[in-house]
This record gives C-alpha cells, sequence and structure tokens, in this order.
C-alpha cells in the first residue's frame, strides 16, 4: 500500500503567492527557489571572472588551461563514442552488417564534431564576455600601469583568436599570414645585421655567444634582433601591398629572369638549409622587385624626393659623419720591400717629421710643405686633400682628424703607414658624395613613407611563437 503525502499550503516569502509543498519548512515557491539559484550561480560565474581579470599576465596560462581542457575532454568524448558504439553493438544479441556499424560511426562522429563546436563557440563566447566585463571592471582613468594591462589583455585575446586555428603563423599583416619559417628568414638577417654593426665582418664564435648575452640600448639582443626582424617584415609586406594597390606589377621579362635565378641558384640543398620552400623564395624575391618598383616611382613622381645640394650639404654636416683633411707623410715603411724600417732610419725620419711640424707652428705654410716633403702617393690624385667618414681610415689617422677644429694642425700621428702631420680644412663634397647622401637621405624617406602606410594596416603578433624562437648562438 503507498504512503499518504500530506500537501501543506504556504505563502512564498519572495513573489506572496500561495504555494503547496510536503516539507514542512520550506518557504519558498519552486519558480523562487529556482531563479535564486540561477542568480547564486551567476554571481559565483561573476567572481570567478573578476578574479581571473585582475591578473592579466595569468592569461596566457588561463588560455593553455582551457585548451588543454578541451583536448582532454574531446579525448573522453572519442572513448565514450566508442564505449557508446560498443554497448550497441553488443545490445541486440545480433551482429550488426558491417554498413550498419559504418553508418552508427559515422554519426557517432558527426555528433562528436557538433559538440565540440558547441564547445569552442562557448569558448570564444567565455573570453569576449570576459574581456567585456575586465574592461568595464578597470576603471577608466589615466593610469599607465592600468591601461598598460588593459591593452595587453586586448592584445592576448586577439591573438589567441586570431592563431587559435593556425599556431605556426607568427604574424598576422593585413590578409597575409607569416609564417614560423618565413620569420626565421627574416631573424637571421636581423641577427646578421645586429651582429656586423657591433661585432664587424669577422667575428669569432666566442663573440657571437657572448653577444646575445648583452644589452643594446637596454635591450638583450635577442629582442632586439626579432624586434628588428618584425620591423623588416611590416615593411617588406606594407611595401608589396602599397605596390599592388598602385597598379605596380612584375613584367614578363622580370618574371622570366626570376624563373631563370630559381633554376640556377635554388637548389633542393639551399633550400633544406635555409628552411624555406620555392614557393617562399618567390614570394620574397617577387616582393623585392615590387618594393624596388614601387620605390621608383615614388622618388621619381614625389617632389619630396627631389633634394637640393645645399639641403643635402647641411644635412652632412650637422651630422658630423664627414670631414676633410690635408696631411704630410712621412714614410716609416721601405717602399721597395715594403717592410718597416729599422729603428736608427726610423729616427731619421721622426726627427724630419718633428722639424717639419715646427716650422708649421713657426708660421710657414702648410700646402707649401705639404707639396714639397709629403711621400703621400694619393697626393697628385687628392691635392686640396681627402674627404672621408668615420671607418674609412686608420684608426689612429681617423682619431686624431675628428678631433681637430677647421683650420688647426696636429701633433705627430704615428700609423702604420709613417708619421703624419694632418690638417683639418672646411668640408668639401664631390658629386659622388653628395649623390650617396641623397640615395641615403631618400631612403630613409622611404622607410618613414612605409610605416606611414603600415599604419593604417591591422599587425597581430603571436608572441608565444615569437617569444619561443631561438638565436643563433655561433656562426
Amino acid at each position: 500500500m503507498r504512503g499518504i503525502i500530506i500537501m501543506e499550503k504556504k505563502i512564498c516569502e519572495i513573489c506572496a503567492n500561495e504555494f503547496e509543498c510536503e516539507d514542512l519548512e520550506e518557504t519558498l515557491c519552486e519558480d523562487c527557489k529556482k531563479s535564486l539559484e540561477e542568480e547564486i550561480d551567476k554571481e559565483e560565474a561573476l567572481e570567478e571572472v573578476n578574479e581571473e581579470a585582475n591578473d592579466v599576465e595569468d592569461a596566457e596560462e588561463a588560455a593553455e588551461e582551457v585548451e588543454d581542457a578541451e583536448e582532454t575532454e574531446e579525448t573522453e568524448e572519442t572513448s565514450e563514442a566508442e564505449m557508446s558504439a560498443d554497448v550497441i553493438l553488443s545490445a541486440n544479441g545480433e551482429p550488426l552488417t558491417e554498413e550498419e556499424i559504418i553508418a552508427l560511426e559515422e554519426a557517432e562522429r558527426e555528433k562528436l564534431i557538433k559538440k565540440q563546436k558547441t564547445i569552442k563557440i562557448a569558448s570564444i563566447a567565455a573570453g569576449i564576455v570576459a574581456l567585456i566585463l575586465v574592461v568595464l571592471f578597470v576603471p577608466f582613468k589615466k593610469d599607465k600601469v592600468v591601461e598598460g594591462k588593459r591593452v595587453n589583455l586586448f592584445t592576448c585575446i586577439e591573438s589567441a583568436i586570431t592563431f587559435s586555428n593556425d599556431k605556426t603563423a607568427a604574424m598576422s599583416i593585413g590578409n597575409e599570414r607569416i609564417d614560423e619559417s618565413l620569420f626565421n628568414y627574416f631573424l637571421e638577417g636581423a641577427q646578421y645585421n645586429l651582429m656586423t654593426e657591433n661585432l664587424g665582418q669577422q667575428p669569432t664564435q666566442e663573440d657571437v655567444k657572448n653577444f646575445w648575452s648583452k644589452e643594446i640600448d637596454g635591450k638583450d639582443a635577442a629582442s632586439l634582433a626579432k624586434e628588428n626582424a618584425q620591423k623588416d617584415i611590416i615593411e617588406f609586406i606594407c611595401a608589396r601591398q602599397k605596390a599592388e594597390k598602385m597598379g605596380i606589377t612584375i613584367s614578363d621579362e622580370e618574371k622570366k629572369s626570376l624563373d631563370n635565378y630559381m633554376n640556377s641558384y635554388i637548389t633542393d640543398d639551399f633550400l633544406k638549409q635555409m628552411k624555406l620552400t620555392k614557393e617562399q623564395v618567390r614570394y620574397i624575391l617577387e616582393g623585392s622587385s615590387l618594393t624596388n618598383a614601387l620605390a621608383q616611382k615614388v622618388i621619381t613622381e614625389d617632389k619630396r624626393y627631389d633634394i637640393p645640394n645645399d639641403k643635402i650639404e647641411a644635412a652632412i654636416k650637422e651630422k658630423g659623419e664627414k670631414i676633410s683633411a690635408k696631411h704630410i707623410l712621412f714614410n716609416t715603411i721601405d717602399t721597395a720591400t715594403y717592410q718597416p724600417l729599422d729603428d736608427a732610419k726610423k729616427a731619421e725620419v721622426m726627427k724630419k717629421a718633428q722639424e717639419t711640424l715646427d716650422k708649421i707652428k713657426a708660421g710657414e705654410d702648410f700646402d707649401t710643405l705639404m707639396n714639397s716633403l709629403s711621400e703621400d702617393p694619393g697626393l697628385a690624385s687628392y691635392p686640396d686633400g681627402y674627404t672621408f667618414g668615420k671607418g674609412e681610415m686608420v684608426a689612429p689617422f681617423e682619431e686624431a682628424a675628428f678631433k681637430l677644429e677647421e683650420g688647426k694642425v696636429s701633433e705627430l700621428v704615428e700609423t702604420d703607414f709613417g708619421i703624419h702631420i694632418i690638417k683639418r680644412i672646411p668640408l668639401t663634397l664631390s658629386e659622388t658624395d653628395l649623390q650617396n647622401e641623397k640615395l641615403k637621405m631618400q631612403n630613409e624617406m622611404f622607410e618613414k613613407d612605409i610605416s606611414s602606410w603600415a599604419k593604417g594596416t591591422k599587425i597581430i603578433y603571436n608572441t608565444k611563437l615569437i617569444d619561443n624562437l631561438a638565436v643563433i648562438k655561433e656562426q
């Protein structure tokens, strides 16, 4: 016999409606109780989101945990699907045909795919909700730390969404993806340039190893190389995109030339060494051709690039990178054997040089003494002196010349070539000097224009991949 259930009429404390319930201590109707439970769940979820949003630096770790959890859940669901199939197969007591098994497995796979899509959409939606909540709850005030965290969070989430389905891409520039191998190509170029600028053309392996642990302009060399690589890639891609927008294309003749070059020089060994595909090499070569064509068109048609000589001269003088000087040379090398003079003969040369310097200090004309005494074989070709920049002359000569004021004469300066008396003269620039500086200035202007074009391009970095890339440790 079934027990008798006594229902008691009560008034809900929230909605004040009458309801029946067997629990004598219950004070809420079912609808209000359900609503209250939902509110509690929402508050708990909001509290969890706020706690995670307070520490922006944990965003990536949280994303990784979500990803790992999804993979685990997918694995478990796959196992469940297989187990489910086994149960159905054995429950009938009769074996299924091969066609029925295939159909059953296909149905299970479709269910699994739908469920995975639902999980992924929910995950992205949760990320967007978290982002909105963080932005809403972080005060909008001029606080650099808070503002920096907000920007970092936006960047982190945007990067995670962009590269969620393409983890091998290092950057996204406009509508183009830069994969890891192409990024590495630019990174190696940036590393080489950075080492050459700081270590010279022939560094030792030990120099290279030590170099990457040093700081340059307040940044470690490895990070600076990656920044330079990113800058080079952006300029390369944006210049290519600008060329295409301006209708600049590669001519049939250029395409033929590229084909010949690819067939002659781009071997399988080369591709293996560079870790590139033939398509990527061609992409780089075509991009370089388009950039050169773009530069030629812009420099020719844009009047800003037509720089007058007086501005070029002023720029050279302002930089202080070039000077002009004359010198009187007394050889300490035997011109017949190219061997250094012995000590006795060198002492005679030193005495003659000192006597000449004393005459100059006493007021005798520098040019007259130079033309009569200098043993410089280049005097006939450069009677008005030399114009040079840093790194173009032997170090002792260069250092002494750059320290002089215009019109002043140095003390005796000894180099491997002999004893010098140097006179700094007003800067004189040849047509070649002016043309070289003009090309340099035009190139700098073109790079600035590319940077300006890049400002309108959406650029996203896969920071996780880039940070994990290693620099070369030896040559």
